[in-house]
């Protein structure tokens, strides 16, 4: 039994400061090449022939699709986008060892990378932030990359409404 006249005292949480190095770099090649891969894919975007979506005339319920799916920088594209997301893996697994071997306390876990490497990169500045007081530079970064996609994805969508509007 305790004595109820001691009054436990709480142990207080341990400040940024104290459970990482002061000075640590948060900054990681892992997590910057995370975040600029997905750069590799927007030129190929573009440059995709956005008619081969529409059926040509005398073509079966099928023929545009096999034209997209053959078509070589629409495969090329695809496989890189598959090849993006195995490195992440690889990279989020070596950042968070990194992290860790550099003093920071419970980075944020790599499995997250399979939800995707922006939400990966979003927890890691989080925790990292909370940690050390600094890190947030991939977050913007990511963010900037990932308005870059929107905007490309916006103009492919684009080019084919201006197909489907020429061709009927």
């Amino acid at each position: 039994m305790t004595d109820s006249s001691t009054p436990i005292s709480p142990v207080p949480a341990a400040s940024p400061a104290e459970s990482t190095r002061a000075g640590t770099n948060t900054s990681t090649w892992q997590v910057w090449t995370m975040v600029l891969l997905p750069l590799l894919t927007i030129p190929a975007l573009l440059l995709i022939d956005t008619s081969i979506f529409l059926p040509a005339p005398g073509d079966g319920p099928l023929d545009s699709q096999v034209r997209l799916y053959t078509n070589p920088l629409y495969l090329s594209t695809v496989l890189v986008g598959w090849l993006i997301f195995i490195a992440n893996i690889v990279l989020a697994i070596f950042d968070r060892k990194e992290l860790m071997r550099r003093g920071i306390d419970r980075p944020f876990h790599w499995a997250f990378i399979f939800l995707g490497a922006f939400i990966y990169v979003i927890g890691r500045s989080v925790i990292v932030r909370s940690r050390t007081g600094q890190g947030l530079a991939p977050l913007w970064v990511s963010i900037a990359v990932q308005i870059a996609g929107v905007v490309a994805a916006i103009s492919v969508v684009a080019n084919i409404f201006i197909a489907v509007f020429e061709k009927f």
